[in-house]
């Protein structure tokens, strides 16, 4: 009888966030921890008794500022666009293909990029900033002459040791005084149809969390909030801490019927 009475929550089995203006679902995987903060916080009025001993004869609340915390074991590009309280929207963006410490092929050759593969589109002989890297002593030694006839360039023509060349979807040649050598570059590539971080803010949002107990029936969290950016990004790190600003406590219902999995 115990069992059927005393129910325990086991975790969040679903996350479902909405923006508010749009309807758009977002994609956010369940949080591994969640946590309601009430926000309330209370004055106390004393009194002091004929022992001289300070009571507390009343309590009242005079602040309520309730937050959501979810706990993320992974990124997504919404999670990211709430911290920043920014969306993802698809647009287009200059940028560069970029490398540090590249060792350079033996024989100079780098092919381009194939289709799908980050440089294509990389036009021939843009502008590009390279130097030579010396591992031995954690140094650029110098920065490296582009010759800006990628079809022309000889890597092992007499002059050319020390020149690059860059060619149609970031097809490279490097001159012989670099080949098996470290260098660095930055390549100019605009991209288009790709998500970057928009001037949309995320305003006003809905969060469901389906909340499964230990005798498998569900219950349900619902909460009208809006992100909190505040706070840091574990850039190396998979998980990320999100909150949210609520405009009040929240929904919650039992279901009393089972999860569908």
């Amino acid at each position: 009888m115990a069992k059927e009475i005393f129910q325990a929550f086991k975790g969040v089995v679903d996350c479902v966030v909405a923006d508010a203006t749009t309807g758009e679902l977002l994609v956010i995987p369940p949080p591994s921890t969640a946590a309601y903060d009430t926000g309330i916080e209370l004055a106390n009025i004393e009194t002091v008794d004929c022992a001289g001993t300070r009571n507390v004869a009343l309590r009242y609340p005079t602040k309520e500022e309730p937050k959501l915390n979810l706990n993320f074991g992974s990124k997504t590009m919404d999670i990211l666009g709430m911290k920043f309280a920014r969306k993802f929207e698809l647009g287009s963006r200059s940028t560069f293909v970029a490398k540090s410490a590249y060792l350079v092929p033996p024989n100079g050759l780098v092919a381009a990029s194939t289709s799908g593969t980050f440089g294509t589109g990389v036009l021939a002989n843009a502008i590009t900033e390279a130097s030579w890297f010396d591992p031995t002593v954690d140094k650029s030694l110098f920065n490296l002459v582009q010759d800006t006839d990628y079809n022309a360039f000889d890597p092992s023509g007499a002059g050319n040791e020390l020149k690059f060349a860059i060619g149609q979807n970031n097809a490279q040649k490097w001159g012989s005084g670099l080949w098996g050598k470290y260098v660095s570059y930055k390549v100019p590539i605009a991209l288009s149809n790709i998500y970057v971080k928009s001037s949309t803010p995320f305003i006003s949002l809905s969060v469901l969390l389906n909340i499964i107990l230990t005798n498998g029936k569900l219950t349900q969290w619902i909460f009208d909030a809006s992100p909190d950016s505040t706070g840091s990004i574990p850039i190396t790190e998979p998980g990320q801490e999100l909150a949210f600003f609520l405009s009040s406590a929240p929904d919650v219902l039992f279901l009393n019927q089972l999860n569908p999995c």
